[in-house]
């Protein structure tokens, strides 16, 4: 029920179905501001709608897109698609 995939995140992404939980942990700490908001944009079509974004302690949206709210769950916090 798992699927791995090998993905350049600065490159055309091909066709995958649609992400139910998305672990970027202490990855887009690397890129540009630009570069970063690029990637956002395009997680933001290849996610479902109830899916999960899951950054490392580190990283945020925040300023990036306007498109992911944050939800605090006890000591940790996730990423959704703003409805």
């Amino acid at each position: 029920m798992v699927e791995f995939r090998e993905l350049n995140l600065t490159r055309p992404w091909s066709t995958l179905p649609k992400f139910d939980s998305v672990f970027f942990r202490n990855v887009m700490i690397y890129f540009e501001i630009a570069k970063k908001r690029e990637i956002f944009s395009r997680l933001v079509s290849a996610m479902k709608p109830d899916g999960y974004l899951m950054l490392g302690a580190a990283e945020t949206t925040y300023g990036l897109s306007e498109s992911f709210a944050r939800v605090t769950w006890d000591k940790t916090a996730y990423y959704r698609l703003q409805m």
